[in-house]
């Protein structure tokens, strides 16, 4: 196989292991019901500026370039 058939042919790959993964480990949570005092926490939490971390400063210290 040349070098750009498999350029091609990884990222088809890839997906079909990542959906075969998918498939057989399934959603461990599928159909539980989330408890109303969770859903508060996450929704303060998701509100709450003093605990989020700009996707920029985590893409920095990862060593990514975020847009």
């Amino acid at each position: 196989m040349t070098k750009l058939q498999l350029q091609k042919i990884k990222p088809l790959l890839e997906e079909i292991v990542e959906e075969k993964i998918k498939e057989l480990l399934g959603d461990p949570d599928s159909g539980l019901k989330v408890k109303e005092s969770v859903l508060q926490r996450l929704k303060k939490s998701v509100h709450s500026p003093s605990h989020s971390i700009p996707i920029d400063k985590i893409a920095k210290q990862l060593g990514l370039h975020w847009r």
